[in-house]
């Protein structure tokens, strides 16, 4: 493999990446910075996250890095909503099955380019994150007026704005846009529970001992004191817990919503429990290693680097995430998952889209089910399990071997090598396909 130089790297990241955010966010002064992720993109990655103001680059992707050079032509990506469109020239059965190798070949080149990075050793990572570090804290200097903070957090280069303002009270930080700020010690903190009527949340963990919130106001809101009778605002936090709620105001009719636009930036300790909701946002989860309980009414869901008890529910959007462990419990009504290097005991249901799982191991039981969809899973070549699948086209790759069961086009049941835990898959209305991702 060609080697990389590390420093030519790290000389161009900061500086690329923070000239794009300024772009950005001088592009149109009375929104919140959008953010558009940097990964090879998924089928859930098509929809964008509007109005979010945080930027999340991990430096384990390669592709991540290999793209930071193009970050000055981010509007590109809406293009890929373009693809949508083709569903018009295919039949409905047609483009699920197109729909689904375009997304088969993406996991796997996802997949390909993270073991890649699993060849780079610990102490090249040591050497970056100095190297980066030592970058970041003079770009900071350079964007010592700019309402930008760059930050380095196991291993993800966290961009968010930063503004300097009284904390405590909501600031006007531009026309149409008011931020409330808060920093509190994280020392001993060891849960946090954020609960939103609507907008958008995001959790970051991190080791450091300091803690923040920092909520984000755009639209329709003419002063502080607007914002303040639209909003009820509650911050309970302690040495060991914190506990943040955002309501709409009991006094102000539910359509006068409808122009506000809200996004929260949470930033705890990495081994936290988090309790998190929203009726009407995306919800994002990264560097968190506790229990979690993620909900939202009508947005999606992305995990990345986190591990626990992790229970995620939402009525109208995607789950997707990569580099998950844990006693895994995801739930759409009406949306994809698509999940990568995930371990454990998982329960991944759906009621009317796509699933898509890449199993890093199998030493749990695993079960995949949507109502109408396709499911393809990704399995150790040397998988031990007790396997049932059941669809209206049922494939298992021709590497593993079946034994002690049938094989019929609708249904697949058997022993995968000696059995073992079980995994069950079946869709109601779709197709299943068994995966070596070996």
């Amino acid at each position: 493999m060609k080697k990389i130089s590390w420093e030519i790297v790290v000389a161009g990241i900061v500086f690329i990446v923070a000239a794009a955010f300024m772009l950005n966010d001088n592009h149109d002064d009375n929104h919140p910075t959008e953010a558009y992720s940097a990964t090879a993109t998924t089928e859930a990655d098509i929809v964008k996250q509007d109005q979010q103001a945080t930027v999340i680059i991990d430096l384990q992707n390669l592709e991540e890095l290999k793209k930071l050079e193009s970050l000055k032509n981010l509007k590109e990506l809406e293009k890929l909503k373009e693809l949508e469109k083709l569903e018009n020239l295919f039949g409905g059965e047609t483009w699920t099955e197109v729909e689904t190798s375009i997304n088969e070949a993406l996991v796997d080149v996802e997949a390909e380019l993270a073991e890649v990075a699993k060849e780079i050793p610990e102490e090249t990572w040591v050497d970056l994150e100095k190297t980066l570090n030592d970058a970041l804290q003079e770009v900071q200097e350079e964007l010592a007026e700019e309402n930008i903070n760059i930050s380095l957090v196991n291993k993800s280069l966290v961009i968010k704005s930063d503004y300097k303002i009284q904390e405590g009270a909501w600031s006007n930080v531009s026309p149409g846009v008011f931020a409330y700020t808060k920093k509190f010690d994280i020392s001993d903190l060891d849960k946090a529970d954020l609960r939103m009527d609507f907008g958008h949340i995001t959790v970051i963990g991190t080791d450091a001992s300091e803690g923040s919130i920092t909520i984000e106001a755009s639209g329709d809101i003419s002063s502080e004191e607007d914002i303040m009778q639209k909003l009820e605002t509650m911050f309970d936090i302690s040495s060991s817990s914190a506990t943040i709620k955002v309501d709409q105001s009991k006094d102000i009719a539910h359509d006068d919503y409808n122009s506000i636009q809200l996004e929260a930036i949470l930033t705890v300790p990495t081994n936290s429990t988090i309790i998190t909701g929203t009726d009407g946002g995306h919800i994002r989860i990264e560097n968190i290693n506790g229990s979690q309980d993620i909900a939202t009414t009508a947005g999606h869901i992305q995990l990345n680097n986190t591990s626990g008890a992790i229970v995620a529910r939402t009525e109208g959007g995607n789950i997707t995430g990569k580099n998950i462990k844990g006693d895994l419990q995801f739930t759409t009504d009406g949306g994809h998952i698509n999940l990568v290097n995930v371990q454990g005991p998982l329960d991944a249901q759906s009621g009317g889209g796509n699933v898509q799982l890449r199993l890093s191991e199998f030493s749990s039981p695993v079960n995949a089910r949507t109502s109408a969809g396709n499911v393809v899973v990704y399995v150790p070549k040397s998988i031990q399990a007790d396997l049932e699948a059941a669809g209206s086209s049922v494939v298992l790759d021709k590497s593993f071997k079946l034994s002690g069961g049938k094989a019929a086009k609708k249904l697949i049941k058997g022993k995968l090598g000696k059995g073992g835990k079980t995994l069950d898959i079946s869709t109601g209305q779709g197709n299943v396909h068994i995966k070596s991702n070996g």
